[in-house]
């Protein structure tokens, strides 16, 4: 196994996971047991995941541990054994901060070049749908499946 995520369920942490996973990349995880919507997507992708966290689930075998802004290894039983074995702890938006240094990030391409209006009102305001044809290959906020495709392409 490559990649364990704690938080995997999360918004954020998903879209990563699901960008990493396109890549052929092994990855598993865990979450809390509530249903959300990402329960069914991880299953259509067949990445397993655990709904609960336990020392048992991480072993020596995994390279590095992801996990979501809202665990802490002082607190999380599964961080605090990762990083009792030595498994490298990288915090999601330090990972998402370097998948996208060593990508074609279309998101740095774009920002700089345009002029984003700075007041929010319904006539300044973008839909993401016209913010997608207006901006071709940026990257929207969430895990748009649509979205992800797109993203992958560029890769």
């Amino acid at each position: 196994m490559d990649i364990y995520c704690v938080g995997i369920k999360g918004t954020g942490v998903y879209a990563l996971v699901e960008l990493l996973h396109s890549e052929g990349l092994s990855i598993r995880g865990s979450d809390r047991d509530e249903v959300f919507y990402m329960d069914a997507i991880l299953a259509e992708l067949g990445i397993p995941y655990y709904r609960s966290f336990s020392v048992e689930h991480i072993n020596a075998g995994i390279k590095t541990v992801i996990y979501s802004a809202a665990y802490s290894p002082e607190t999380n039983p599964e961080l605090a054994e990762a990083r009792r074995l030595g498994i490298p702890l990288v915090k999601y938006t330090d990972a998402l901060g370097e998948y996208s240094a060593v990508r074609k990030s279309s998101i740095r391409r774009s920002i700089g070049a345009r002029n984003f209006p700075h007041k929010r009102s319904n006539k300044s305001q973008m839909s993401s749908k016209s913010a997608m044809k207006a901006f071709p290959g940026t990257w929207a906020c969430g895990p748009s499946r649509r979205v992800a495709r797109r993203v992958r392409q560029q890769f």
